[in-house]
């Protein structure tokens, strides 16, 4: 893999993050009748939301895009092991189907149609693989050695509050604080991506990342 992708999606790792973690956060408040409590992000780009294409396809798409580049630019800078490709195959599974979850909107309105059943599908991939995935990729920072403790240790509590967030949903889906489990789920998974990143660019020298 060519190193200035490998910089380039290192480099976008640490900024879609941030980037989407203001736009779940700030859009929702600002919609008059949101529950930002209660109510998923994806009802923000459903059919009848006023942020419908920010979060469909400058949020989801985006963010599932970077993630896919993120996923190979990390399993390229890894040992190779068959817990680092399952970790990376998990990780490009998920953020395939959160691409998809820009394509096929959820309804919030109570009407399942057939798009929202397949956005609903994919957001159960997104939120058990992705979280399974940075479990797994603590595991694989173990072997990295002793400076990757910090990522050893995030990934395992960041993947594991994901994961004990997806399966509060899945027992209680229309729990009152819905809303506020899912985010805590998001937001465990964009700090991840976010540390990981930071720590590839430290790796590859930030200052030639458009260099070659």
């Amino acid at each position: 893999m060519r190193t200035r992708f490998k910089k380039l999606f290192s480099f976008a790792g640490v900024i879609a993050p941030l980037y989407f973690f203001i736009l779940v956060t700030v859009l929702g408040p600002l919609w008059k009748g949101y529950n930002f409590i209660k109510e998923y992000v994806s009802a923000l780009g459903a059919d009848g939301s006023p942020y419908i294409f920010e979060i469909s396809i400058f949020g989801f798409c985006l963010l599932g895009l970077v993630l896919i580049g993120f996923a190979l630019s990390l399993h390229a800078l890894l040992k190779k092991s068959r817990l680092c490709t399952v970790a990376t195959i998990l990780l490009v599974i998920g953020s395939t189907a959160l691409f998809s979850l820009g394509i096929f909107r959820d309804d919030r309105y109570g009407t399942v149609t057939f798009h929202a059943k397949i956005h609903r599908i994919d957001a159960l991939a997104v939120f058990i693989s992705i979280p399974l995935s940075v479990i797994l990729y603590g595991l694989v920072f173990k072997n990295e050695g002793p400076a990757e403790k910090v990522l050893q240790f995030s990934s395992l509590v960041l993947g594991a509050v994901a994961l004990l967030a997806t399966v509060s949903i899945i027992i209680n889906p229309s729990s009152y604080y819905a809303g506020t489990i899912e985010r805590l789920g998001i937001y465990s998974i964009l700090i991840w991506v976010f540390l990981v990143s930071v720590r590839l660019l430290l790796e590859n020298k930030m200052i030639e990342i458009f260099k070659e």
